[in-house]
């Protein structure tokens, strides 16, 4: 009889501990695991855990387009990048790191399509968008592995503007001479008039 309290009272201090440990970590567990949905419908939380769980290179281009396309509709209105801070661990940290341009080059290209077939008239209203959404997403360098002390080019490794000049100097040498020339001007563009914003008089 002794023995089978034992036994029981062992069950269910195991028990208690799992309970426990499941209690503590249940906020973080929907937010880390899980099926991933369709990158085309996925919400705001559902496309961070895109980028910090899953390696987007070794997804289809399709994929890697729709999250391109669903992460500037959701996110480039405004996002507080802060709040994220304390739920991802390094390793997502890493994978976020890796999976931007990832991202980014699917979403260059089509951004230079597009700019390409507009009316002369149209370009600066898309530029100044493109930007207002490029100041936006920079926040998410918040997100980013803290860059050790190895001088500005450690920290330039996790700065959204540089990912994305290296992206568009990748896509300048792979691409046909049409397409260079499109993702040239557009980048040419854009430097220009952040250049402008910047120098603008604060009203």
């Amino acid at each position: 009889m002794k023995s089978l309290l034992q036994n029981r009272r062992g069950i269910l201090v195991v028990l208690a501990s799992v309970l426990f440990v499941a209690a503590a970590l249940g906020s973080a567990i929907p937010f880390f695991y899980g099926g991933l949905p369709d990158p085309a419908k996925a919400n705001r939380h559902e496309l961070l855990r895109w980028l910090i769980t899953r390696d987007l290179a070794a997804e289809t281009p399709t994929v890697r387009l729709a999250l391109a396309r669903r992460l500037e509709t959701e996110f480039g209105s405004g996002v507080d990048w802060s709040k994220y801070q304390g739920k991802i661990d390094d390793a997502q940290r890493a994978q976020l790191l890796k999976n931007i341009p990832v991202v980014l080059r699917p979403w260059i290209q089509e951004k230079a399509d597009a700019y390409a077939r507009l009316a002369a008239n149209e370009q600066a209203a898309f530029v100044d968008r493109l930007i207002d959404m490029l100041e936006v997403w920079r926040g998410i360098e918040e997100l980013l592995p803290q860059p050790a002390e190895n001088g500005p080019a450690a920290k330039e490794s996790c700065a959204l503007a540089a990912m994305l000049q290296q992206e568009i100097k990748g896509l300048e040498k792979e691409s046909p001479a049409p397409r260079q020339k499109q993702i040239s001007q557009l980048w040419s563009d854009v430097q220009w008039r952040w250049v402008m914003r910047a120098l603008a008089p604060k009203t």
